[in-house]
């Protein structure tokens, strides 16, 4: 079992989140190998693997991150924050 850090109380358990993503239209973004290959390319900015992997995805897949974490700020991504 994976422990939770707390750093994120959702309130709800993850069925319930993946209801509540499926009816508010979010989609949910698979990993694939493009993902890995650039995740393992990355220069290391940033030492955490979830955002590292946020990171990888928001390249591959040219989204832009919302985010005031100044590491990911590093990388060749597009990000915003107000």
């Amino acid at each position: 079992m994976i422990p939770n850090l707390k750093k994120l109380d959702l309130n709800y358990n993850i069925d319930q989140i993946l209801v509540k993503l499926t009816e508010s239209n979010v989609e949910i973004i698979p990993i694939d190998s493009e993902h890995l290959k650039i995740y393992s390319s990355l220069p290391l900015y940033h030492r955490d693997p979830f955002d590292r992997m946020l990171i990888a995805t928001s390249i591959a897949d040219n989204i832009t991150i919302v985010t005031s974490d100044v590491n990911i700020q590093k990388y060749d991504v597009d990000w915003i924050w107000q």
